[in-house]
């Protein structure tokens, strides 16, 4: 059994290391592997990875840092959508961004990770496109966005995908809104109370 609270990346290798590379040992690990330090998506995307591929014999238990709420609160949140939401076209290989630990990554790297992994196609969303889906990497990722108007501060179409049985993807789009006005109208005190008597 690991205890992953305090582990970084170099940490949590050692670990492995010491203890056996899966399969060769058994493993449970009992939680709060984010928000930790500044590869927590590194340790979490390592212990998934070995969770996929040694499920017989590796386990993982959510923490009380594997919840929306603490994410937000202790910066996982913002390290993820950092990374997800910074890809840019006119990038070749990789580049770091401006803001710290993540990196922006071009076509062709993202091309070389499907080929090698044998990925058609990565779907992904949080991140606000004008159309409501948009491919990046010679169609090998698309973005969606599923609602019109994102947080009523855009403009942009909603979408949402269809894969059938053959992988062939359709979209069904949706308009944005026109701005309207809000539908409610100021109403009294005295309105209210004569509800509220019921």
């Amino acid at each position: 059994m690991v205890n992953p609270d305090g582990v970084d990346l170099d940490s949590l290798i050692e670990k492995l290391l010491e203890g056996g590379y899966p399969p060769e040992a058994n493993y449970l690990f009992q939680g709060d592997y984010v928000d930790r330090d500044k590869q927590s998506i590194e340790c979490i995307c390592l212990l998934l990875a070995y969770k996929i591929k040694c499920s017989e014999n590796f386990f993982i238990l959510r923490g009380n840092h594997e919840c929306a709420s603490i994410n937000r609160i202790y910066g996982f949140y913002d390290d993820l959508q950092a990374l997800v939401q910074h890809q840019d076209k006119g990038i070749t290989d990789w580049s770091e961004i401006d803001r710290g630990v993540p990196f922006t990554f071009g076509p062709d790297v993202f091309s070389r990770l499907t080929q090698k992994h044998d990925i058609d196609m990565v779907c992904r969303t949080h991140q606000c496109v004008e159309d409501g889906y948009e491919f990046f990497a010679k169609r090998q990722l698309v973005t969606l966005v599923g609602a019109p108007n994102y947080r009523g501060e855009f403009d942009n179409s909603g979408a949402m995908m269809n894969v059938d049985e053959s992988l062939l993807s359709s979209f069904h789009i949706m308009k944005p809104a026109e701005k309207r006005k809000p539908v409610f109208r100021k109403r009294s005190a005295s309105h209210f109370k004569q509800y509220a008597s019921r």
